[in-house]
């Protein structure tokens, strides 16, 4: 219509999933065409969708054929057709199943055991949701909850496409899904909990490579 384009109501399979979605678009005819997108992805494969989305340029590293975690995905964002680094826009996501990570509160000696079928110290962790809003390069993510049987994770942070680095907080309640944490007590819980106190973190590095470090931890001092 007049030089731009207009789709609605489509649908496509990506990653094993399903995408539904819908775009404008605008200024077609310039060196710097505009685009505007809604989307929603449910059920994909979450290394095949997240390769996708995030690792263009790293087409030769191998991939599982099928992972066990699936990933849905809601997001409306504007912004430049040819440069994805220069968007605004937010949505939700949602990664599920069994697997999905695990916590070694003891470091080599829990994992060893947890090999061993004694699962001291390790927590598994199996859904990871949140919300996130974009900025050009640099994606803010905000209430980002993990959860597992036993354990609760919650923090914010932001991601950012160009570098592919991460800079979050969280903070871990070990026993919260159980049923065996100080936060069932509200806020007074919250002010007397020591282990959330201690289970605090910084997390930096990248999603392949995380490092994560105490907030109590006195290298924090020199950073």
């Amino acid at each position: 219509r007049n030089g731009e384009h207009y789709i609605r109501n489509a649908e496509a399979g990506f990653a094993n999933g399903q995408l539904a979605f819908s775009a404008d678009i605008t200024e077609a005819k310039t060196t710097d065409p505009q685009i505007r997108l809604i989307a929603n992805l449910q059920n994909s494969d979450s290394e095949k969708a997240i390769h996708a989305l995030f690792k263009e340029d790293s087409a030769e590293e191998s991939l599982t054929e099928n992972s066990e975690q699936l990933l849905s995905l809601e997001l409306n964002s504007k912004g430049s057709l040819l440069n994805s680094h220069k968007h605004i826009g937010d949505g939700t996501l949602k990664i599920t199943g069994k697997n999905l990570a695990k916590i070694h509160l003891l470091g080599p000696f829990s994992k060893a055991l947890n090999e061993l079928k004694i699962p001291i110290g390790s927590f598994g962790l199996n859904e990871l949701q949140s919300r996130f809003y974009i900025k050009n390069e640099t994606i803010a993510v905000h209430n980002l909850e993990i959860n597992g049987d036993q354990t609760h994770i919650f923090g914010e942070g932001t991601y950012n496409i160009e570098n592919n680095a991460i800079h979050f907080n969280v903070k871990m309640d070990l026993l919260k899904n159980a049923n065996l944490s100080f936060s069932l007590l509200g806020t007074i819980g919250d002010l007397i909990n020591p282990v959330t106190k201690l289970l605090s973190f910084k997390v930096t590095g990248t999603p392949q490579k995380q490092i994560w470090r105490s907030r109590y931890d006195p290298r924090n001092l020199f950073d």
